[in-house]
């Protein structure tokens, strides 16, 4: 599940987050174990962006998608 969904309304052009598939891939990077499928959430992501419309703003997600 993408986090970066929602508009910071505080600065142009920022999305105020920071999507998840990009903290779990850095946190697999730095050997730590999260339990969590890097394959599946960025399927997941894919797949809410594309449902509302928004594209996606995760690197990992957008890498893993074009495999």
């Amino acid at each position: 599940m993408s986090l970066a969904i929602t508009n910071d309304t505080y600065t142009e052009g920022a999305t105020g987050n920071v999507a998840t598939e990009d903290v779990i891939y850095l946190l697999n990077g730095l050997g730590i174990d999260s339990g969590v499928d890097l394959d599946n959430l960025a399927e997941t992501g894919m797949w809410i962006t594309q449902t509302i419309g928004k594209p996606n703003r995760s690197k990992v997600g957008v890498a893993l998608a074009a495999k």
